[in-house]
């Protein structure tokens, strides 16, 4: 083995190759009588999330790794690496730094009608009564389906019992990585009128 993440090759020439976090190239040699040759190979990633201490935790590899280095600790999708009260799902979520402390409740801005930088959901409110209801604008990954992540917007009436967003969802910005979705705020909650309407984000993904 002359480089890369091949940890054998036998005697027939089968190489087994080590787990990689992103596809990797590799380089072996042979020798026999007086004859040298080497062959170039590419070991693939064909799972994001299998890779070391970060292996089935539900957060692609290359991600936590692009944040957090080879081996860290508090990088699961539960843990807070930083510190700042957001833990490291909330932020892979939104699109905010994860190992930046300052990062972490960086509303997500929009210019022009496309999306100018990911971050934690905003209310837009209605520009005058009767006009409009006030909308909740969110970020959601565009992989999010192949990781079974899931983005539910909820309204409450008085913080205690949430119920799910029953007005249309739609996507008003795409950059390619994230989607900025709109919710508007209903004129009931649970079947009943309230002066006083929340919102939240409930983020999970679904059951391996």
């Amino acid at each position: 083995v002359e480089s890369g993440p091949i940890s054998s090759v036998s005697v027939s020439g089968v190489a087994t190759a080590s787990i990689v976090y992103q596809d990797s190239q590799a380089t072996v040699q042979a020798s026999g009588s007086g004859l040298v040759g080497s062959f170039n190979l590419t070991v693939l990633d064909v799972d994001r999330d299998n890779y070391g201490s970060y292996a089935g935790d539900r957060l692609p590899d290359p991600w936590q790794i692009s944040h957090f280095g080879l081996n860290a600790p508090r990088a699961g999708q539960d843990d807070d690496f930083d510190a700042d009260g957001i833990v490291n799902l909330i932020e892979f979520a939104h699109g905010t730094n994860p190992a930046n402390r300052n990062s972490g409740l960086h509303p997500l801005r929009m210019s022009g009608g496309a999306l100018a930088s990911p971050g934690v959901p905003v209310i837009e409110y209605a520009p005058a009564p009767n006009v409009l209801p006030h909308r909740m604008l969110f970020i959601r990954r565009k992989d999010a389906a192949d990781l079974n992540l899931n983005y539910l917007p909820q309204f409450s009436r008085n913080l205690s019992v949430w119920s799910n967003a029953t007005t249309p969802v739609t996507v008003i910005a795409d950059d390619g990585t994230y989607e900025v979705l709109s919710v508007r705020f209903p004129v009931l909650i649970g079947g009943q009128r309230s002066s006083s309407k929340f919102f939240r984000l409930n983020l999970a993904f679904s059951p391996p």
